[in-house]
């Protein structure tokens, strides 16, 4: 199968896509033809199983997220959360934040 455009799944999607593969059925080949992956890609989501199921349950990624990838800095991307980005949304709610305006 040629590569042709690459579209990475979703975490949800790759969940719904291992879901068909434990319901037996069609062949592995068929489903990757369905949702237009490699079999190799197939292969490769069944191996890291485990890890995308855990990821979608636990809702520590977003289901649209389509890496399990973590900061390499936590304690940074927390600060960033809390000085930036809730001071942001409350903004857009209507409410005034302390400071320099």
């Amino acid at each position: 199968m040629p590569r042709g455009n690459y579209c990475a799944k979703t975490v949800k999607e790759k969940v719904e896509i291992l879901r068909e593969v434990d319901q037996g059925n069609s062949s592995k080949y068929e489903i990757a033809r369905k949702h237009g992956i490699p079999p190799s890609t197939l292969s490769t989501y069944i191996r890291n199983r485990t890890a995308n199921e855990n990821a979608y349950e636990a809702e520590d990624f977003g289901a649209s997220r389509k890496r399990l990838r973590t900061a390499k800095f936590p304690e940074l991307e927390s600060a960033l959360i809390d000085s930036f980005i809730i001071p942001l949304k409350a903004l857009v709610r209507g409410y005034y934040i302390g400071g320099v305006t």
